[in-house]
């Protein structure tokens, strides 16, 4: 369907986004870089966070948990 991943990550993104996700191009992880990669914010603890002026990374990407997308 597509001949090239570069074809494909527009609707991908689409997808993703109409799905509640914000998306990040190009994420570097631990074990290399992923294309795409969706993720969803706790509002409420994210505006707790701003609030109090807290707009640095807690801790590095090494340590972030990464759980499956489950709606």
């Amino acid at each position: 369907m597509f001949p090239r991943e570069s074809d494909m990550a527009p609707s991908v993104t689409r997808w993703m986004t109409r799905a509640g996700l914000h998306v990040k191009r190009e994420f570097v992880m631990p074990w290399g870089v992923c294309d795409l990669a969706g993720l969803s914010f706790n509002t409420k603890h994210a505006a707790k966070r701003l609030h109090l002026r807290q707009k640095k990374s807690v801790a590095s990407i090494t340590r972030a948990a990464l759980a499956p997308f489950e709606k």
